[in-house]
């Protein structure tokens, strides 16, 4: 990736080139490399903020606190901070599924410290609010989160 990367930069072209960035620090939080991963999506968000894109911020922002909160429990609350930009940004552009992935990482995060109501309060809305695709990952992890919510 980090090479498909560099053959792309050296190009000079940058569009596109957040999204690559937050793909490869995804992968590289599930490879175990969380602080790798934050570097490409700092990388990431500073080149979308520079060029004004708000194509997959509220993602971007979600795996940035997934990462964050792979760290250690002292990250946990910029961890927190960043789910809640991705929350506001997805309601800001009426982006239901992208909701719904922030409010499931942010209620996991409000499970380990706890907060089992809360985390219940803010998933069961953004999952109701998706009517269709009920068979997509996304919403099997969700219903799943809730459902461990419920039994608690």
């Amino acid at each position: 990736m980090r090479d498909g990367l560099a053959e792309i930069s050296a190009t000079g072209a940058e569009m596109g080139m957040p999204y690559f960035l937050a793909l490869l620090a995804e992968a590289l939080g599930k490879a175990g490399e969380p602080d790798a991963g934050l570097v490409e999506i700092d990388r990431a968000l500073s080149m979308a903020n520079r060029l004004r894109g708000r194509f997959q911020l509220s993602e971007m922002l979600r795996l940035k606190g997934d990462l964050l909160a792979m760290l250690s429990k002292s990250r946990l609350p910029e961890a927190e901070a960043c789910f809640r930009g991705a929350l506001d940004v997805a309601d800001r552009q009426g982006a239901k599924l992208p909701k719904l992935q922030a409010a499931t990482s942010f209620a996991r995060l409000l499970v380990r410290k706890g907060e089992v109501a809360q985390a219940h309060a803010l998933l069961q809305p953004a999952y109701d609010a998706i009517v269709q695709g009920r068979d997509l990952t996304d919403l099997k992890a969700a219903a799943a989160l809730l459902a461990e919510l419920r039994a608690r």
